[in-house]
C-alpha cells in the first residue's frame, strides 16, 4: 500500500467505523431483541466526516461499548442521587474471568435514581454505602477515562435487554442496616477476534476466506460485510438482518456470498456468535470497531 493511501485510510477509518457500527447494530438487532423491530433497510447511509485531529484522537485503543447500560429508559438526574447511609451495595468487575481494579462506575435504579461514583478495588470488588431501602436495579454507568484505561478493546459480556427479557431488569435489592446487598456483577470480554483479513490490511486474491477465532459456547456464527467504497462515499451493507449468513465453523469463503468485490474499495466485516437457542453470546455495540480491509483486484 502506498504511503499516501495508508495515510488516507488512517485518517478516515474512525468516522467510517462509527457509521459502520451504527448500521451494523441496527441490522443485528432482530425484532425479538430490538425495541422497534420490523424489517431493516439496505439503503446507503451517508457518513458525517470529521477533522483529522478528532479522528487521530478517537483512533486510540478504547472501550468499545456504551458507557451506560439500562434495561429501560433512564434519564440522569443529579437530584436523584442516593445518599450515603449505613447499608452497602456490592458487586464485582471481571475481564475475561479475571478481576479488574480501578474501574469507576455508578449503579442505576428505577425512578432515575443512581449511586455515587465508586472504584473497584484490587479484588475487582466495588462497595457503595447507601441508605436503607428497596431498590430496583436497571443498569450501570462508567466513567469514560476509567473505562478506556481499564477496559480498552473489551465489551460487556451480556448487554442488558429491555424489560422482561433481562432477568436482572427491575430486580429488587433490599438494603438493611449494616448489611451488604449484591448487585449484578459486570463481566467484560474480548470480542470475537478476526484472523483474516486483518484489520487495515490489503487483499488481492480472487477468492477470500474469512477466518476468525472460536468463541466459547457458540453453536453458530452470523457474518456481516459492508462496502465502504473509497471511504468518501456512502456505506452500504450487503445483507438485511434476516439474511445474515449462518456459519457453523470459524471460516467462510467468499464463494458462498453473493458479493462482488470492487477494485480499490474498502470493506468492513464482523461476526456474531450465538448459542444453540439463539442467544447472542458476543454482541457488537455501536462503539465497537469492525475489521476493515482494502480490496485490490488481482491482475
Amino acid at each position: 500500500m502506498r504511503t499516501k493511501e495508508l495515510v488516507l485510510l488512517q485518517s478516515s477509518i474512525v468516522s467510517k467505523l462509527i457509521m459502520i457500527a451504527v448500521v451494523f447494530v441496527s441490522l443485528i438487532l432482530f425484532s425479538g431483541c430490538s425495541k422497534s423491530g420490523g424489517d431493516q433497510s439496505n439503503e446507503a447511509v451517508k457518513p458525517k466526516l470529521h477533522s483529522s485531529k478528532k479522528l487521530t484522537e478517537a483512533s486510540r485503543v478504547r472501550f468499545w461499548d456504551s458507557l451506560a447500560w439500562s434495561c429501560e429508559r433512564y434519564k440522569f438526574n443529579s437530584d436523584a442521587l442516593i445518599p450515603a447511609g449505613d447499608g452497602i451495595l456490592q458487586g464485582k468487575v471481571t475481564v475475561d474471568g479475571s478481576v479488574r481494579s480501578n474501574l469507576k462506575l455508578q449503579v442505576l435504579f428505577k425512578k432515575n435514581r443512581h449511586t455515587s461514583w465508586v472504584v473497584s478495588d484490587s479484588n475487582g470488588v466495588f462497595r457503595i454505602p447507601v441508605t436503607r431501602g428497596t431498590y430496583e436495579y436497571v443498569g450501570f454507568r462508567l466513567d469514560k477515562v476509567s473505562a478506556d484505561n481499564v477496559l480498552g478493546g473489551y465489551v460487556l459480556r451480556r448487554p442488558l435487554s429491555w424489560g422482561a427479557k433481562d432477568p436482572d431488569c427491575a430486580k429488587k435489592i433490599v438494603v438493611g442496616k449494616n448489611q451488604v446487598a449484591y448487585v449484578p456483577d459486570l463481566e467484560f470480554i474480548e470480542p470475537i477476534r478476526p484472523i483474516f483479513p486483518i484489520d487495515n490490511g490489503e487483499v488481492s486474491t480472487k477468492k477470500i476466506t474469512f477466518r476468525w477465532h472460536p468463541f466459547p459456547g457458540v453453536a453458530y456464527y452470523q457474518f456481516q460485510i459492508t462496502d465502504l467504497g473509497d471511504l468518501g462515499s456512502a456505506v452500504k451493507p450487503f445483507f438485511r438482518s434476516v439474511d445474515f449468513p449462518k456459519v457453523k465453523g470459524t471460516f467462510l469463503s467468499s464463494d458462498q456470498l453473493d458479493v462482488k468485490f470492487e477494485d480499490k474499495h474498502y470493506y468492513s466485516w464482523a461476526v456474531q456468535g450465538y448459542s444453540d437457542t439463539g442467544q447472542n453470546l458476543s454482541h457488537i455495540s455501536m462503539h465497537q470497531r469492525p475489521t476493515l480491509f482494502r480490496y485490490v483486484k488481482p491482475r
